[in-house]
């Protein structure tokens, strides 16, 4: 069985390695990308069910269906 062997250059190790830096990059800021967008949906439903309540929770009292909340 032969040996292997591997040879780079310097210009093709730094490409390689800023490609890399690159990658973990984007990883990174698709992460935060993606809690934005959890924090703002969970702004968005807190809104929405303020705006409900508002606009029908006396008529919630006076029938006492509460269990609507929770399916809304």
């Amino acid at each position: 069985m032969e040996q292997e062997s591997f040879a780079t250059t310097d210009e093709q190790f730094a490409l390689d390695f800023s490609i890399f830096n690159m990658k973990s990059k984007l990883k990174q800021s698709f992460q935060e990308i993606y809690h934005m967008m959890i924090v703002w949906f969970s702004q968005d439903i807190d809104q929405l069910y303020d705006a409900f309540i508002k606009k029908h929770g006396r008529d919630m009292i006076k029938m006492e269906y509460f269990a609507f909340e929770v399916k809304m």
